[in-house]
Order: structure tokens, then C-alpha cells, then sequence
């Protein structure tokens, strides 16, 4: 029988990989603004053809502050 721990990768040594990574935040964030504002929108309009501006625009809020939820942690 076979277990996960005689798998030759897992008898490897384990090297230290030293790596620089840096996040480009600002497209990041961009893009999870960009996703909220189209799916907002799109769930506006979803039952109506002219919502209210107001409807519109609190839909496009909400669903932005989810996208930036899934990728930013709000320390409260």
C-alpha cells in the first residue's frame, strides 16, 4: 500500500528559495473595483430597465466593497 509520505517528493530536502514578490496593489484593487462596479450594475438592472439612480448606485457600492472584501482584510 502507498501513502502520501513514500512519494519520492516528499523524502526531497527542502530548500530555502529565496524570492522577492511584490503585489501590484493598485491593479489589484483596480480590477476588484472594475468587477464590482459591472456586477452592481448588471444586478441593478437585473428586474428593471431604469432603476433609480439611488438603487443603482447603492448595488454598484455594495457590490464593490464585496469584491474589495475577497481581497483586502478590514481590521475594525
Amino acid at each position: 500500500s502507498s501513502t502520501a509520505n513514500s512519494e519520492p517528493w516528499c523524502r526531497m530536502p527542502k530548500k530555502k528559495i529565496k524570492a522577492d514578490l511584490r503585489l501590484r496593489v493598485y491593479i489589484i484593487v483596480e480590477r476588484a473595483v472594475e468587477e464590482g462596479v459591472q456586477y452592481g450594475w448588471v444586478r441593478a438592472h437585473k428586474h428593471v430597465d431604469t432603476p433609480e439612480p439611488d438603487f443603482v448606485m447603492d448595488t454598484i457600492s455594495k457590490h464593490v466593497m464585496e469584491a474589495l472584501n475577497e481581497i483586502l482584510r478590514f481590521d475594525e
